[in-house]
């Protein structure tokens, strides 16, 4: 079968699984949703539960302006939270309680109950997708009010923010959603918290170091797809270790990947490997390096130097480097032309071209 037939039968195929699944969810939606929409009232709030259980470790980054601003604004806040990305909310004072969303339906239906229980004013929900188990859970959550996007249909969404803004940056979307709910003055700064303990260990590490200047690279993203390959990596370390400056190499990322690594040498692996002490590296870091967004959004936080690299994706409509861009001025984003291709297979010389120039401009401040 040739590649072009094989991607044609591939396509049919998504199309064909797409169908029945709307077609399950209208069915479901018969008996879940509500008959008509309540009308919303902003004036009643309170008490809110925001919604972010993809576990997604960029997605609840990006979430943290919108969690500061409406704790500052006087709402009472509880987060649902999967357990992969709350380490980046694990020490945030602007938030009351958290709740960890689970695998099992029934687990799921349970917890929707105990929610319920809460008498939340405000449910709100970022996200696009929805799915058949995740709209009975919300149903039970029976929340005064509920707010989400392109949900028009949904009745149980009583708020429904009409986006379509397929090239904004995932900021907008956030920005759309406080407008709505009435914050109009607000500061969209990421907003991650470090514990005293984490920040003690990262200075005492970054003390031992010999360089004056820090690159941090972070090799691996969510999707293989998106790792840089040996070659590059080799390639980068190479041609910074052979650079006039003293410069300390730091790898950082889930540590049993990073100990494969055995053919690098020139360069150190963050020692603790959770994420805030990765967090704390960047912090103190000239440069970083990475093909993953939520890093790429962790530097963004405190305007780091960056190349970032990604492929060329879409997610519905949306596009994924114009929505999750770096968001940074001091970052330069490397995108590649061809649709759904791998970050491997941007050229190694145009990587070490930006790397260059970035330390033309740091050499200047050493």
């Amino acid at each position: 079968m040739t590649e072009k037939k094989f991607k044609k039968l591939r396509e049919i195929n998504r199309n064909k699984n797409y169908f029945f699944k709307k077609l399950r969810f209208n069915l479901a939606k018969i008996f879940i949703d509500k008959w008509s929409k309540k009308q919303f009232h902003l004036g009643d709030i309170k008490k809110i539960l925001f919604l972010r259980d993809d576990n997604k470790i960029g997605d609840m980054i990006v979430s943290t302006p919108v969690l500061r601003e409406l704790s500052l604004n006087g709402f009472k806040l509880h987060v649902l939270s999967g357990s992969s990305n709350y380490c980046v909310i694990e020490n945030n004072p602007h938030i009351d309680k958290v709740y960890f969303y689970p695998e099992k339906n029934i687990d799921i239906l349970n917890l929707g109950l105990k929610l319920k229980q809460e008498k939340y004013d405000l449910v709100i929900d970022m996200g696009d997708q929805i799915s058949v188990i995740y709209l009975l859970f919300i149903r039970l959550i029976n929340a005064n009010n509920t707010i989400g996007f392109n949900k028009d249909d949904i009745n149980i969404y009583n708020k429904s923010i009409k986006y379509l803004n397929y090239h904004s940056h995932i900021t907008d979307r956030y920005k759309s959603l406080m407008n709505n709910i009435g914050i109009d003055n607000y500061n969209m700064q990421y907003d991650i918290h470090i514990p005293q303990v984490i920040k003690d260990k990262v200075c005492d590490f970054y003390t031992g170091l010999s360089g004056n200047i820090t690159v941090v690279i972070n090799p691996f993203a969510a999707d293989e797809k998106r790792d840089l390959s040996k070659e590059q990596l080799i390639g980068i370390m190479s041609h910074l270790n052979c650079l006039e400056q003293s410069i300390n190499i730091i790898l950082v990322g889930q540590l049993e990947k990073l100990n494969a690594l055995s053919y690098l040498s020139g360069c150190v692996v963050n020692p603790f490997g959770d994420f805030l002490s990765a967090v704390e590296i960047i912090k103190h870091a000239d440069l970083v390096i990475s093909p993953d967004t939520s890093i790429v959004h962790v530097a963004a936080a405190y305007e780091k130097n960056t190349v970032a690299l990604y492929g060329n994706d879409k997610h519905g409509c949306f596009i994924n480097n114009d929505v999750w861009g770096p968001g940074n001025k001091n970052a330069v984003q490397l995108v590649q032309n061809k649709n759904n291709s791998k970050i491997s297979e941007i050229p190694l010389d145009i990587i070490l071209e930006k790397i260059d120039d970035f330390f033309s401009t740091l050499a200047k401040k050493i």
